[in-house]
């Protein structure tokens, strides 16, 4: 009975040294992963006052970020996709963004203004009441060992803005005027909002994932 007893802590010591250099290594790993992260937001070009409210570290693994920053495709944005987010993190993002929000909107909202790249279609806007407008969230594959979400958990090609409509989606700041350097007018806007930027971010509670996005027209 000793010699069982004496073996099954020699199992609990190595269980625990195990799961303490596991937390070290996705401690590190994540250390690494949030240097990256921000050294490539800053490559972006896009000033810090349209991504302020970006994460300053990342918590959670995976991540995806989307930045275009070509004036050819008549728009500049970033996208910054975590996934396997902690319910008390986007319990939190919640609460806070439900009091500073200008808008929300649910993905399939017939009312959305959708700012899109050159070479998908656009609808015309020029004669309706602006509403602050949100990117088109376009459909990446996932193909990534790590990936722990499909694309129907993310995406669906029926909803306005392109997002599965388990998403909300908050807007922070929505200004009109030119913000980028070498952007034309937007021709299927209203005159006023020919230009300008969108910031904020979409929340799928269900499937644990936070989008932070902005978006220069």
């Amino acid at each position: 009975m000793k010699q069982v007893i004496i073996f099954g802590l020699f199992l609990f010591f190595i269980g625990c040294k195990q799961n303490k250099q596991d937390d070290m290594f996705i401690e590190n790993r994540l250390k690494d992963i949030s240097l990256a992260y921000n050294d490539d937001l800053k490559k972006t070009g896009i000033p810090y006052k349209f991504t302020n409210h970006f994460p300053s570290e990342i918590t959670s693994l995976p991540i995806k970020m989307h930045p275009n920053i070509e004036v050819s495709e008549e728009c500049i944005y970033n996208m910054l996709f975590e996934f396997n987010v902690k319910k008390s993190k986007i319990d939190s993002i919640t609460t806070v963004l439900e009091n500073k929000h200008i808008s929300k909107y649910l993905p399939s909202d017939s009312n959305l203004i959708v700012i899109k790249r050159k070479i998908l279609r656009k609808e015309n806007y020029k004669e309706i009441n602006v509403t602050p407008p949100i990117p088109f969230f376009e459909t990446y594959s996932f193909s990534n060992s790590e990936d722990v979400v499909t694309i129907e958990d993310v995406y669906d090609e029926t909803t306005k803005s392109g997002l599965s409509k388990d998403f909300k989606i908050y807007v922070l700041e929505s200004e009109k005027g030119k913000y980028w350097e070498g952007l034309e007018s937007a021709d299927y806007m209203p005159k006023e909002w020919e230009n300008g930027y969108s910031k904020g971010i979409a929340i799928n509670e269900k499937n644990n994932i936070i989008i932070y996005w902005v978006i220069i027209w």
